[in-house]
């Protein structure tokens, strides 16, 4: 018996290129800033420098939209102590900065973590030095475009 010719599937045409669209102009997108205050030891004191730091950063720091104050400790004593020492320095902050500015309480959120977040080694105390700050983050006024 003779079989019969198998039909063959249509041809597939690949699909067509997709049209090329023009980008849209993009508004500038604000680089992320972060000052860095460092404390002493078992400290939520400001010293003369941290003041100088804020009051350098004040016209930025007043133009942002958002300010987050975090806290931080080195690895040193108790999980309770660390966390207190944290949110004792970032509301130290929040104060000077009030003080600076009476305009910013609105915009300003506090992280206080006490050992975590280490930015260096806990092994010697140049690292628990590094670990032992506060961090200023906030977004710097966009140019106008």
């Amino acid at each position: 018996m003779a079989r019969a010719p198998v039909a063959q599937p249509p041809a597939i045409e690949p699909p067509a290129a997709p049209a090329t669209v023009p980008a849209k102009p993009t508004a500038p997108v604000a680089q992320l800033r972060k000052l860095t205050l460092l404390f002493n030891s078992n400290s939520a004191e400001l010293t003369a420098g941290h003041r100088g730091q804020l009051q350098g950063a004040l016209g930025e720091l007043r133009l942002a939209e958002r300010l987050i104050i975090s806290g931080r400790t080195d690895d040193q004593g108790s999980e309770r102590l660390n966390q207190a020492l944290a949110v004792s320095r970032a509301l130290a902050i929040r104060r000077e900065l009030l003080n600076l500015a009476p305009d910013l309480p609105a915009r300003i959120e506090i992280d206080a973590r006490g050992r975590c977040c280490y930015v260096a080694t806990n092994k010697d105390e140049d690292g628990r030095a590094r670990n032992r700050r506060v961090e200023l983050v906030y977004a710097p006024p966009t140019a106008p475009s």
